[in-house]
């Protein structure tokens, strides 16, 4: 469907008319069978305008992996390791914690000459990854026996340049480690808040080795790390001549994913539709990106009368593509006589602490449901 950033807050309704809408179509590569956005938004257009907006990625296996690194002896203690990113620091500090002290940092301006307030973004340093600034960074440190990319893969929109990259800063037989989010539980589940216009591509494991395989980099280990909404993938891929036969894998996820959303999507607005009727004051807790998928997919912005939000930045804005307030979790005290339903829509590790506050406030006026659908507490499982 079209949709607006999700970063795109504005003050107040007049500024809504010049939100710029992108249209957010989804397809498959065949051979591989990498799920894709088809025209992902020009990567400057992607940063935030609005400087507290920061990506929060999930980093607590990396002490676990680099444990894994160090007990199968991937490489050696005089390794030279490359680090893409900050999302790579947690990993940094393990490393040097288990004796690996030749780690270096990726900085674009000291290491590309290139000055860019945002370049510690995700999308801003995938755009300068090219055989170029390869040739750059070899001449001022030379070439590196591993480079380790957290959370960078699945934000690159040209692979060509970022394999061309890898292969030219990194040793003959030398090592990539890629960390992605696994999406494989969303793409079954049929869960069309997988979809952000940050994320270029969604990964399984299967489609994560073919696409390094495609890239001439073969598999040497991988894990996946189960976390409550979304996993991770944790690869070691290795540079080779050799270009094998991709995998075409047992599940067609793509097929299942666009089949369960659209299902979805009917059964929800029915949902909400039904409540309206009911007379009750509904509204959503936690306002990230995907309570504003969540919003516009389903089309039920009409049915939802506010959002909580107790990030200071966000209280008295209005969602992107909305004309939907946040407020602050004090407003509900002005609602608490009500009969209201709250779609609990943060992290699902604080779902239990929030309905837990917020009870005294309501007396049992107010029926708790999460629009996330591995949490105990999904609105479509009730």
């Amino acid at each position: 469907g079209t949709n607006a950033k999700s970063s795109e807050f504005v003050r107040n309704t007049r500024e809504l008319k010049k939100i710029k809408k992108y249209k957010t179509v989804v397809v498959v590569c065949k051979k591989c069978k990498l799920i894709q956005l088809k025209q992902p938004i020009n990567f400057q257009e992607i940063v935030p305008s609005k400087k507290w907006i920061i990506n929060k990625e999930e980093d607590k296996h990396h002490k676990n992996f680099v444990n894994i690194l160090n007990h199968r002896r991937i490489f050696k203690k005089d390794s030279k390791i490359l680090i893409i990113s900050n999302y790579d620091e947690f990993f940094q500090k393990n490393l040097r914690l288990k004796g690996f002290k030749k780690v270096f940092k990726l900085n674009i301006k000291d290491h590309f000459n290139i000055i860019d307030k945002n370049f510690f973004r995700q999308e801003v340093i995938q755009h300068h990854l090219n055989f170029i600034n390869s040739i750059k960074l070899v001449n001022k440190l030379g070439k590196f026996d591993v480079i380790v990319c957290t959370k960078l893969l699945e934000h690159t929109q040209n692979f060509k340049n970022f394999f061309n990259f890898c292969n030219n800063v990194l040793n003959k037989n030398g090592k990539l480690i890629i960390d992605v989010p696994d999406s494989s539980k969303s793409l079954l589940q049929g869960n069309p808040m997988l979809i952000w216009e940050e994320h270029v591509s969604y990964f399984t494991s299967n489609s994560l080795i073919n696409t390094l395989t495609f890239h001439k980099f073969k598999k040497k280990y991988l894990k996946i790390y189960t976390y409550k909404q979304e996993d991770v993938i944790v690869g070691i891929f290795e540079k080779s001549n050799n270009y094998s036969f991709l995998r075409v894998g047992k599940k067609n996820f793509f097929k299942i994913f666009k089949k369960k959303i659209s299902a979805k999507k009917k059964i929800v607005k029915k949902i909400f539709n039904d409540l309206k009727l009911q007379n009750k004051t509904i509204f959503l807790f936690g306002v990230g990106h995907n309570a504003i998928f969540f919003l516009n997919y389903f089309e039920i912005k009409k049915f939802i009368n506010f959002v909580i939000d107790d990030n200071k930045n966000k209280i008295g804005l209005y969602i992107p593509f909305t004309k939907i307030i946040i407020r602050s979790s004090r407003y509900l005290e002005q609602i608490k006589n009500k009969k209201s339903i709250c779609f609990l829509s943060l992290n699902i590790e604080l779902e239990k602490k929030i309905i837990n506050s917020k009870k005294k406030i309501f007396n049992k006026n107010c029926n708790f449901f999460s629009v996330y659908s591995d949490s105990p507490r999904y609105f479509l499982n009730k």
